[in-house]
């Protein structure tokens, strides 16, 4: 593939990491609120953003400049694996059905992306030697989306507060609505 083309399909993976990497800091006015318990302070999560962002941003460089391809590669895996270490970090949630659906949508983020980083490993490697499995390429993008699909529907659910009313998602186990809206409370 040449080199523009691949740009185009890496640089987005690598800012769609870094949103769900800052997604994880809190509420507006950064730390505090509901975020996560490595980011409990304004200033830790001015830093957070800081080493999310010059993390991301250097992979960008290495790759665009430096053209290290390998290189690349192994630190977005490494920040996937963060991503799912902070993830793991986060405190249970007291409701259950809410706990079921972070479960689900973590492992399901994790086995997604597991499953697509062999398979586009089969792909790079025997490409050359076995041209006709090419269509193994379209896999690992199918299987990043539903990684991706289930770190957002996590990142959301993460970022709800315990008593606030929660919808169902495709491929997500269904949970009941704890809360009734008070039509003389809304704004």
């Amino acid at each position: 593939m040449q080199h523009h083309m691949q740009l185009a399909d890496e640089i987005p993976m690598v800012g769609f990491m870094a949103t769900l990497l800052l997604a994880k800091i809190g509420r507006p006015g950064l730390g505090g609120g509901s975020g996560h318990p490595w980011v409990p302070t304004d200033r830790s999560a001015t830093l957070w953003v800081c080493l999310t962002l010059a993390i991301c941003a250097s992979l960008v460089w290495i790759y665009v400049i430096l053209n290290l391809y390998e290189i690349f590669v192994h630190g977005f895996a490494m920040v996937v694996v963060l991503h799912t270490a902070i993830v793991h970090k986060f405190p249970k949630s007291t409701h259950q059905e809410k706990q079921v659906v972070m479960d689900w949508c973590s492992n399901g983020s994790l086995l997604a992306i597991i499953l697509g980083r062999v398979v586009w490993e089969l792909e790079n490697r025997l490409c050359q030697e076995y041209p006709f499995i090419w269509p193994l390429h379209t896999v690992w993008h199918g299987l990043s989306c539903v990684s991706a699909y289930f770190s957002i529907i996590l990142t959301w659910y993460l970022r709800r507060s315990e008593d606030s009313t929660w919808v169902s998602f495709w491929g997500v186990p269904t949970m009941k609505t704890t809360t009734t809206l008070d039509p003389q409370k809304v704004d």
